[in-house]
């Protein structure tokens, strides 16, 4: 007898994000809880019945959500796919999925519903044992969620909210170059965050980068917006 996939779905109470996940999921063989609150999901004993938590709301909430968990990355009991909008991209060619970690991914909606489950059973059939460390990882680069700490060569930086914020965004999505508005609205869920506000902020993660840990991290690809440079 096959046992249902148990997943969370941690959403708005009003989001079209939701409603496309819920109609992509309707003929599986899922069982589905929904909540609004994720803080009523913290401990270990929560969240490890569940086979995949599915996350539609802002790039902000998600970290913060994971630096107050009690059981701290990178000791996590279950995947999370981080779901967000496509900005300007064409929905219809979703590259395949790949990973800097088995505990954290990205997919952006809409997309055809079978590129969506192919990406949900990557997630769930790549799961490692959880009692392995997963970090989100950059070549030499770390990422610590509880610390909001980057490290490089044995060398440790802290980085506010939002330097976090904005390169866990660039770690998911590799190479791929991102625009401005892609980065507001990914992040904090609008465009609330000026132009001008977000240059200041790369420019001064880049120097504190190079400064502290001599590390060049954010490329600009003209025409295109920001990546990951080679670490």
């Amino acid at each position: 007898m096959t046992m249902r996939n148990k997943l969370l779905l941690i959403t708005d109470e009003i989001s079209a994000l939701s409603d496309m996940v819920q109609g992509m999921m309707a003929t599986l063989d899922t069982t589905i809880t929904i909540t609004y609150e994720e803080r009523h999901y913290s401990s270990y004993e929560q969240l490890r019945g569940f086979d995949c938590i599915i996350y539609t709301k802002s790039l902000k909430s998600l970290t913060d959500w994971l630096s107050k968990t009690e059981v701290q990355i990178p000791y996590f009991p279950t995947p999370i796919m981080w779901v967000n909008s496509t900005y300007n991209h064409d929905s219809t060619q979703a590259p395949p999925p790949r990973y800097h970690t088995t505990l954290l991914c990205n997919i952006a909606l809409p997309c055809p519903a079978h590129t969506f489950r192919s990406v949900l059973d990557c997630v769930m059939n790549t799961w490692k044992n959880p009692h392995e460390p997963k970090r989100l990882r950059h070549g030499k680069v770390s990422l610590h969620f509880h610390s909001h700490g980057l490290s490089y060569n044995g060398q440790n930086v802290y980085l506010t909210p939002g330097e976090f914020n904005l390169l866990t965004y660039l770690f998911l999505l590799y190479d791929q170059a991102v625009s401005i508005d892609e980065i507001a609205m990914a992040i904090w869920g609008n465009k609330a965050m000026s132009f001008s506000s977000i240059r200041v902020l790369i420019y001064r993660l880049r120097k504190k980068l190079k400064e502290e840990v001599g590390l060049t991290l954010i490329q600009t690809q003209y025409g295109k917006g920001y990546s990951l440079a080679e670490a």
